[in-house]
């Protein structure tokens, strides 16, 4: 019992380091032709939006805000991706 409690502090502690480790690392999002950039860290929160002045010309607001969307799920999926390479 005692070597299975310490199995687990000991992998607790890992995955505690890994999730420390993927909150910091940025991840990039893109959409609508690289028109739309979002740099998000692994922890969920955007560190940046960048909106290039031709996407704002080219696309109309409801679209943009599509846009943003994707540009974003897309860095969370970078994100998750990561995550899953780093635990495997």
């Amino acid at each position: 019992m005692n070597d299975f409690l310490e199995l687990y502090g000991t992998v607790q502690e890992k995955v505690r380091k890994l999730n420390e480790e993927i909150a910091v690392k940025e991840f990039e999002g893109i959409s609508g032709d690289n028109g739309i950039r979002v740099i998000m860290y692994g922890n969920g929160l955007v560190k940046k939006l960048k909106i290039d002045p031709d996407a704002m010309n080219h696309y109309s607001i409801d679209i943009l805000g599509d846009l943003i969307a994707s540009a974003i799920n897309a860095a969370r999926y970078k994100s998750a991706k990561e995550t899953l390479l780093v635990i495997n």
